[in-house]
Parts: structure tokens; C-alpha cells; sequence
């Protein structure tokens, strides 16, 4: 099991909920990400795993969080939401650099 379903398996299990049976493979974060997953979890739910799994990389992998931040921005296209959701993962997915400016 990859290390992204072993960190949004532990997310899961701390929420009460259960990685689905057909997930157990070594799917990437952008699967979770795709249309068949929509619909198991609510919108808000999955933003809030997904932003749970970026912060467990950026704490044991933090040079591997880049390319899931990628996978995760090219998979907006995706699926539809609302605007404000679309700006969530926009500030998510920002370069950290430019996003922290204190004035």
C-alpha cells in the first residue's frame, strides 16, 4: 500500500470512516481525487481529508507533498464545486513562498 492510502487510511480511521475495498491497491492521491470518488464523500469531507493528507506528507515527506500538490491541482479540472471551494484548493495549492506575505 502506498504511503498516501496508508496516511489517508489513518485519516479515515480517525474520522470513523473506511477506505472503501476497491481503493486497498496502490492508487495514487489523484484517484481518490477522481469522479468515482465524489460521490462516497461529501464535498467538504473530501477537502479536509485531502488537506489532512497533505499536511501528514509535508511532515514525513516533505519533497513528495510538491508532487501531490500537482496531482492535486491538475485534478480541479475534474470534478465541479463551488467558487469558494475552487479558491480553497487554489490557496492550497499555491506556492508556500508567495502565499505567506506579511505586510
Amino acid at each position: 500500500m502506498s504511503m498516501e492510502m496508508k496516511a489517508l487510511k489513518s485519516i479515515l480511521a480517525v474520522k470513523g470512516l473506511e477506505l472503501p475495498t476497491d481503493v486497498e491497491a496502490e492508487n495514487p492521491v489523484s484517484e481518490f481525487i477522481s469522479e468515482q470518488f465524489r460521490d462516497r464523500f461529501p464535498e467538504n469531507e473530501m477537502i479536509t481529508l485531502l488537506r489532512d493528507l497533505f499536511v501528514h506528507r509535508a511532515n514525513t515527506e516533505p519533497i513528495q507533498l510538491l508532487k501531490g500538490l500537482q496531482l492535486f491541482n491538475q485534478s480541479i479540472v475534474n470534478f465541479s464545486m463551488k467558487e469558494e471551494t475552487r479558491a480553497y484548493i487554489k490557496e492550497l495549492t499555491e506556492d508556500p513562498d508567495n502565499a505567506n506575505t506579511d505586510e
